[in-house]
């Protein structure tokens, strides 16, 4: 069986030569002069792009994910060039105002095989290497998040999960030497990229205990040979990629389904605790969020997650992003922490981005105004609504014993379906 998808898990341009395009027939992977550099800095591209959907009877493609403005890209008679951009300097503001077309792009790409969702994981955690999946693909899942350790450094994960062109990935046989078809696919399209990103293949592991008839993952990973980098401004290292082919991308058959081939592609980006946070996203909505001083960061989380048809939430729409923040403090700061948020309408003085409020019981058009409880003896909560549209948990938690490090927490789900509320007595 393929393994389970992990919680944990940044623009660059691959650049191949042309020779190695027609010995593997991927084009439409985006070149730079034709040249081959170890490491291709990153560059701000905005939104995702639209390719053609490939023929059947042709190679294999890649969906790239260069800025388009409602025009198909033509990925199969040129290579196309892009600037790069510098890389010391941090991207674009992301704009929380752009999260009700970012869910919107997001549930498009899970169901648009034109839509590249390379495009989209780029968008949404600042996905830094343009590491294409195969034209015809389908998003499944994106994931950002954070680890902090005891060392004083902190580890950002990064990856998307693509359900591969007609729900299939070629057969991955874990008695064969070389794992089958599966993982021979990935050598050939995904070794010059990587190549020409400073990174070379290591080893590569297939399903253990596997399951001869399948369904069946095999992984690749790919080390830098200089893994010193700057994603999204902020400097650090990437020392590894891991690539995969999964022939139960969705994990479906733990839930009695059907199981879909497809694709990963995830990274991890080591740096020094508080060097900078290369999650555009999680830097705009940190800074929409009030907060007392002593806190450290010590978790981040941006993942695209799916509901059942049936579950409470579906009327918000089965596709959502969930956001994670979390702080700790020193165990005796409790009554701090609390004092801060005792008089919300007082600390949230932009309204129409972040407003102490829930959804009204009797009138869910309205936001009724919200005040910090208690939920246990060492707990407190204040409901938040961001954009007037979602709805979001800020959380106190202390230790009963007052000797573990205070938690701070902030989750919310960014719902595709969330119209504008009335904010109260407005």
């Amino acid at each position: 069986m393929p393994m389970p998808i992990p919680r944990r898990l940044a623009d660059l341009t691959p650049r191949s030569s042309l020779a190695v395009l027609l010995v593997l027939g991927i084009v439409g992977a985006a070149c730079s002069n034709g040249s081959s550099t170890s490491r291709v800095p990153a560059t701000d591209v905005a939104g995702t792009t639209t390719v053609a959907a490939p023929d059947t009877n042709e190679p294999t493609t890649l969906a790239t994910a260069e800025a388009t403005t409602g025009t198909v890209a033509d990925t199969t008679t040129a290579l196309t060039s892009a600037p790069a951009a510098d890389v010391t300097v941090a991207p674009s503001p992301f704009e929380l105002s752009s999260l009700p077309a970012l869910i919107a792009s997001a549930e498009q790409a899970m169901a648009d095989p034109s839509i590249a969702p390379l495009g989209v994981a780029r968008e949404a955690i600042g996905f830094p290497f343009e590491i294409p999946v195969p034209q015809g693909s389908t998003l499944s899942q994106f994931a950002g998040d954070l680890s902090v350790l005891d060392d004083g450094h902190a580890t950002y994960h990064f990856g998307y999960w693509a359900v591969g062109p007609d729900g299939a990935v070629p057969d991955i046989d874990i008695a064969l030497d070389d794992n089958g078809p599966g993982s021979v696919q990935i050598t050939e399209i995904w070794d010059p990229i990587m190549a020409d990103l400073g990174f070379e293949r290591a080893n590569s592991t297939a399903s253990d205990p596997g399951d001869p008839g399948g369904p069946n993952s095999v992984n690749h990973v790919y080390v830098a040979t200089s893994p010193e980098t700057v994603v999204n401004g902020v400097a650090g290292e990437v020392p590894t990629v891991f690539i995969w082919a999964d022939e139960d991308i969705t994990q479906a058959t733990y839930a009695g389904g059907e199981p879909r081939g497809g694709y990963r592609v995830e990274l991890e980006f080591d740096t020094a605790e508080g060097t900078g946070m290369p999650f555009p996203l999680a830097v705009a909505l940190m800074d929409a969020l009030p907060r007392p001083d002593g806190l450290e960061l010590s978790d981040v989380g941006i993942t695209l997650r799916t509901r059942a048809a049936d579950s409470f939430a579906a009327d918000r729409g089965l596709t959502y992003i969930e956001l994670h923040l979390e702080w700790q403090a020193p165990p005796d700061s409790l009554a701090e922490v609390v004092a801060f948020y005792a008089a919300p309408g007082a600390v949230f003085e932009e309204p129409t981005t972040l407003v102490p409020g829930e959804i009204d019981f009797f009138d869910p058009t309205t936001i009724a105004a919200a005040e910090l409880t208690d939920y246990d003896t060492a707990s407190k909560r204040l409901s938040l609504v961001l954009l007037q549209r979602y709805e979001g948990l800020l959380g106190i938690d202390a230790s009963s014993d007052g000797l573990e490090p205070l938690t701070l927490f902030f989750d919310i789900a960014i719902d595709s379906i969330a119209p504008e509320l009335t904010l109260p007595n407005g």
